[in-house]
C-alpha cells in the first residue's frame, strides 16, 4: 500500500516514525507539509502551529520526497505532488486543512486520518482543550476516513484515554499520541490487506466544537467555579498560548493551577487574591464564582517572563485587597 502523508506537526512526525514507517505492506511515497505559520479560514492573521515539526529527516529515512505547501492550500497545490507519487492512500496526521474530494479521489483508497476525540463527539477544532474545559474524564483518538463533512467519515478504529484532574493539554496530548501510534500499528497492515473495519458514525451522538484562538484564553473569574477555572488553565497551558487574566492593565498568563480546599473570605469578590496561602508556598489564591479558591502556581508577564505565583505576588505586592481582571474586558467577555 503506497501512502502519502499530510502533516505539519510533531504528532504526525511521531506517528510516521513509530507506526507508519516499517508497517507491514506499507510504503511511504511522499510527505506534504506546511510552514509553521499558515493562513487559515478562521483567523484574519496567519496561525502559528505550536507543535510544528520538520519532516526532512523522516523523509530521508523513508527515501521519499517532502513538499512544503505555501500560501493558501488549494487542490492544485496537492495535485502536482500526488500525480508524481501515485499513492493508494492519503494519510492526514496533524493536518489543519480540509482535504477536498477532488484530492481524496486521487488515491484509490481515499484519505484517512486521526482525530483527537472519540467521534462522533467533539468534531471540529481543538478537541483535547475543549474536552478538558468541559471537565471530561475521558478523551480519545479516532482513525477514520475523510468525507465531505467535518470529521464525519466512517470509523476504522478508536482508543480511549483517561483525563486526570492534574492532566494538562500537553499530558493528554501525549496519551493521545501513544494511543494513535497503537491504532496505526494495528490497523495500517489490515488496511493494506483489505481487512480493516469500516463503521458508519452515529449522527445522533454528534457534537461540535470550534477552533480556539489565543484571545479566547481570557479567564473571567466571575463566570468560572474553581474547578472550571482550573480546567480552563490546564486546557490551554503550554504548548498553547495560555489562559490569562489582568492585573490592572497588565496581562498575566496563567500556566499552572490547582484546587484548594480552603474557602476564601466570605466577602471576597470573584478575582480577589488570597496571599499568602499556607497550603502552597509557591502560589497565590484567586476567589472564583460560587466561592471556590484556585491556586496559581506559575504565571508569566511580558515584563518578567515566567515565574512562580508566590514570587509574582510578592513582586507586585498582591494581598487580600487585590482584584484580578480588567473590569472593561471582563464586562465584554472573551
Amino acid at each position: 500500500m503506497r501512502v502519502a502523508l499530510l502533516s505539519s506537526t510533531e504528532f504526525g512526525r511521531r506517528c510516521l516514525e513509530e507506526a507508519v514507517l516499517g508497517a507491514a505492506d506499507v510504503e511511504v511515497v511522499g510527505i506534504l507539509t506546511t510552514p509553521q505559520a499558515i493562513p487559515i479560514s478562521y483567523s484574519d492573521e496567519p496561525v502559528r502551529i505550536c507543535t510544528h515539526a520538520d519532516f526532512t529527516g523522516p523523509a530521508r529515512r523513508a527515501g521519499c520526497e517532502v513538499v512544503t505547501l505555501t500560501g493558501k492550500v488549494t487542490s492544485d497545490s496537492y495535485r502536482e505532488a500526488l500525480a508524481r507519487w501515485r499513492p493508494d492512500l492519503l494519510l492526514a496526521l496533524g493536518w489543519y486543512y480540509m482535504v477536498p474530494r477532488s484530492v481524496r479521489e486521487m488515491a484509490p483508497m481515499g484519505c484517512a486520518g486521526i482525530h483527537a476525540s472519540l467521534l462522533p463527539k467533539y468534531r471540529g477544532g481543538a478537541p483535547i482543550p475543549w474536552a478538558i474545559i468541559h471537565g471530561e474524564e475521558e478523551a480519545g483518538v479516532s482513525f477514520f476516513y475523510f468525507a465531505d463533512g467535518m470529521d464525519d467519515g466512517d470509523l476504522i478504529g478508536q482508543a480511549a484515554v483517561p483525563i486526570a484532574l492534574d492532566d494538562t493539554c500537553a499530558t493528554v496530548y501525549e496519551k493521545a499520541t501513544e494511543a494513535a501510534v497503537g491504532l496505526l500499528r494495528a490497523l495500517l497492515p489490515q488496511m493494506a490487506r483489505g481487512t480493516a473495519p469500516r463503521l458508519v458514525q452515529d449522527e445522533s451522538r454528534a457534537t461540535y466544537v470550534d477552533q480556539r484562538a489565543p484571545q479566547a484564553g481570557h479567564l473571567l473569574w466571575r463566570e468560572k467555579s474553581a474547578r472550571q477555572a482550573h480546567d480552563w488553565v490546564r486546557a490551554q497551558t503550554r504548548p498553547y498560548p495560555g489562559a490569562f487574566t489582568y492585573l490592572g492593565g497588565e496581562k498575566v498568563t496563567l500556566w499552572a493551577t490547582s484546587l484548594s480546599d480552603r474557602p476564601p473570605r466570605p466577602d471576597a469578590a470573584p478575582g480577589a487574591v488570597a496571599f499568602p496561602v499556607p497550603e502552597a508556598a509557591d502560589a497565590f489564591g484567586v476567589r472564583c464564582a460560587a466561592g471556590g479558591l484556585v491556586l496559581v502556581h506559575e504565571v508569566e508577564t511580558e515584563a518578567d517572563g515566567p515565574m512562580a505565583g508566590a514570587a509574582f505576588a510578592e513582586a507586585r505586592g498582591l494581598d487580600d485587597r487585590t482584584i484580578l481582571g480588567a473590569a472593561s474586558l471582563d464586562a465584554a467577555g472573551p
